[in-house]
């Protein structure tokens, strides 16, 4: 099965300060993937 979403070497920073690094993320189709935070901590990023 191919992968629907693909993310190799993510690296996200704010103001300089790096809040993700290098992450690896495969999502096959028909897989689902939920994302749980608190506002204001960059789920809408990502």
């Amino acid at each position: 099965m191919s992968n629907y979403v693909t993310l190799d070497d993510l690296t996200v920073a704010f103001n300089g300060v790096r809040v993700l690094n290098a992450i690896n993320l495969a999502i096959g189709r028909g897989e689902t993937l939920g994302l749980v935070g608190e506002s204001g901590s960059g789920k809408s990023v990502t």
